[in-house]
């Protein structure tokens, strides 16, 4: 009996040490292998009880039926408007609705329609807005020859280092002498923005008529035509490129420079009034339109200007000194939206006109402030997947075997820019895919497949902007994955294209910045958002170089050319006759896909050991803490086992 033990006890052994053999030489881990250890087990991931049936999603995907007679777009927001998730021309089916499916993080409780706050507490959503009055935009317009708007001493544009001055203009003739804004002590002392034969040109003097000017204005900015541009100064920085930028329709434009241009406005501003529209030494009036000025006593960034020049801004906003949306429509008077009340006061016959808001410059049927590309009559809007945020996914590639669940063997972040026209049909999708953390041995490829597209755009699809280096896929002439059924495409055969092995997932490991590849997928016929439908995208990492060797979500399948054999091996649990793929049998799953970004565990660390709800959420089966992953309130996550050092 004690040799039968023996014997028993040795096979035991000899089994342990086959199945580490197996997982340690499949991964060659450094500095340990990636497998759950035994102090994991008790109160780890192991041992949660998730409900057979959780499909592990973190967002839903709601039916908005619109009705607004008086409406030019929907716009589909979070309750600050931070987050768009929808845009598009509002065009009526036939029982006169607007009708769009759209994905929302699921702990997200309500949003904005337009103008509207919206309960999202059914999978389908109505919002009738056809009784709200449409509101009225209006703009200031000066006739070119003596009028102008008198804003008194503004005095936090006197002897400072930096400000932001941003406005909407309409220039009638864009060759004209039009000094648009001042505040003017002298030739050599002040603050003077101009159209000038052609050119913009902004002068920040402080004892000498230091200026920049932007010489491509005429040629890239018709006559007639409304613009937005911002000016940023920046005194402290050394050059003058970086003291004083000028942006327009948010993107920067290259400045030419007389003089260097000086650290601070001038002293000798103090109590010298600030005007818009005129020039009292030479006969040089704006003759055109002006709309949305707003000033900020801070420098603001690329981003803030893009993301906000065709918004409308919360007035109590930080750094925010004037705004004026002249929206009056009648009187002398336009009023600062701001707490310091620097109203305007209207000379010598300035008029009201409709403003920025009801025109179309471009004649495509969407109103200017509302298009993202008011001078571009084949694109109207960019729309986000998952909505402006950028969405994570994170993986666990010893599939079909158990990993350690810290899920960093490869994250990445992700974001899709729609951009469509005015009769919401797809211009043009980019994919950014960025490469976060790589914390495995394996050279994993990344790609995804759209499982519900049109199929269709298996011919009508054009994909460039992919990183390849290997053999490991082969493609079609449009960049698609070829033996494919449905549209697949592969992003990156090989992360250590861009990453090498455990890279930002150990506390004192190697560092390395996030590498993003975009993706370009452009459309030859008339498709839809829907007809791509990407709420039902399949990503996947083709593990080690192993073309059919597919990782993929909870309950998604894999592609033609993935391959069925790993399934029922190990730890999967994977049953296509009951559509349950990529689970373990407690219904684990070996990858996430978050709608928002996500801060990834340690290396070694169970992602039950960094969020404190993530037990609670899955055994609720998605039911209860929703916001698990992104609530930073005490007793949600163990910060110490969380990585944040990604540069």
């Amino acid at each position: 009996m004690k040799n039968l033990i023996r014997i028993i006890t040795l096979l035991v052994i000899l089994l342990g040490v086959i199945l580490i053999f197996n997982y340690c030489s499949k991964t060659s881990m450094q500095p340990e292998p990636d497998v759950v250890t035994e102090t994991d087990g008790e109160n780890g991931i192991l041992s949660l009880n998730v409900p057979p049936s959780f499909n592990w999603k973190m967002s839903k995907t709601y039916d908005f039926t619109v009705q607004g007679i008086a409406l030019n777009t929907v716009s589909i927001t979070s309750l600050d408007r931070s987050i768009e998730y929808h845009k598009g021309r509002y065009i009526e089916n036939g029982n006169g609705q607007y009708v769009v499916n759209v994905s929302i993080p699921t702990f997200v409780k309500q949003v904005k329609v337009n103008s509207e706050v919206v309960d999202l507490n059914s999978r389908t959503i109505n919002v009738d807005l056809s009784q709200k009055a449409a509101t009225v935009n209006y703009a200031l317009a000066f006739d070119g020859i003596d009028d102008y708007v008198d804003f008194g001493d503004i005095a936090e544009l006197n002897n400072v280092s930096e400000f932001t001055f941003e406005t909407w203009v309409y220039q009638t003739t864009n060759t004209d002498m039009d000094r648009l804004f001042r505040k003017f002590s002298d030739s050599g002392n002040d603050i003077m923005i101009s159209l000038w034969n052609g050119d913009l040109y902004v002068e920040i003097g402080n004892g000498s008529n230091a200026y920049g000017v932007w010489s491509d204005y005429a040629t890239e900015i018709p006559s007639g035509t409304w613009f937005h541009f911002a000016v940023v100064f920046d005194g402290g920085e050394a050059s003058n490129s970086d003291r004083l930028k000028l942006y327009v329709n948010g993107v920067q434009k290259t400045m030419s420079y007389n003089l260097t241009i000086p650290s601070t406005t001038s002293a000798l501003l103090s109590g010298e009034t600030a005007q818009l529209a005129v020039d009292g030494s030479i006969p040089a009036f704006f003759e055109g339109a002006v709309d949305e000025l707003r000033i900020w006593d801070d420098v603001r960034s690329a981003s803030e200007i893009a993301d906000n020049y065709n918004e409308v801004i919360d007035p109590s906003s930080p750094n925010l000194i004037t705004y004026y949306k002249f929206d009056e429509a009648s009187g002398i008077s336009t009023y600062d939206l701001t707490s310091n009340t620097y109203d305007g006061h209207l000379y010598n016959g300035v008029s009201w006109i409709l403003g920025r808001g009801e025109f179309d410059s471009d004649a495509d049927g969407v109103n200017d402030i509302n298009d993202d590309y008011p001078l571009d009559n084949l694109r109207a809007y960019d729309n986000y997947w998952p909505a402006s945020d950028t969405g994570t996914l994170v993986f666990e590639d010893l599939y079909p075997g158990f990993g350690d669940y810290d899920f960093n063997d490869m994250v990445i972040g992700y974001k899709f820019k729609i951009v469509t026209n005015a009769l919401n049909n797809v211009v043009d999708i980019f994919s950014y895919t960025k490469v976060r953390a790589h914390g495995a041995q394996l050279d994993n490829g990344y790609g995804f497949e759209l499982p519900t597209a049109d199929v269709g755009l298996l011919s009508d699809l054009t994909v460039t902007g992919y990183n390849h280096t290997g053999s490991l896929v082969t493609l079609l002439p449009n960049g698609l994955e070829d033996g494919q059924t449905k549209p697949v495409v592969i992003v990156l055969d090989k992360v250590s294209n861009v990453m090498d092995k455990f890279v930002n997932t150990h506390e004192t490991g190697a560092i390395a910045p996030p590498v993003t590849i975009t993706v370009t997928m452009t459309p030859s016929g008339t498709y839809t958002m829907s007809d791509f439908n990407l709420d039902e995208w399949n990503p996947f990492p083709i593990i080690d170089q192993t073309r059919g060797y597919e990782l993929h979500l909870a309950g998604q399948a894999p592609t033609d050319l993935g391959s069925t054999s790993y399934f029922g091996t190990f730890e999967d649990a994977s049953d296509p006759g009951s559509n349950k793929y990529y689970v373990t049998a407690q219904n684990l799953p070996w990858a996430l896909d978050f709608p928002t970004s996500f801060e990834y565990p340690f290396e070694k660390k169970e992602i039950t050991a960094a969020y404190l709800h993530f037990r609670e959420w899955a055994e609720s089966g998605g039911a209860l803490f929703t916001d698990w992953h992104t609530n930073t309130a005490p007793g949600y996550r163990n910060s110490i086992y969380i990585y944040t050092q990604t540069p």
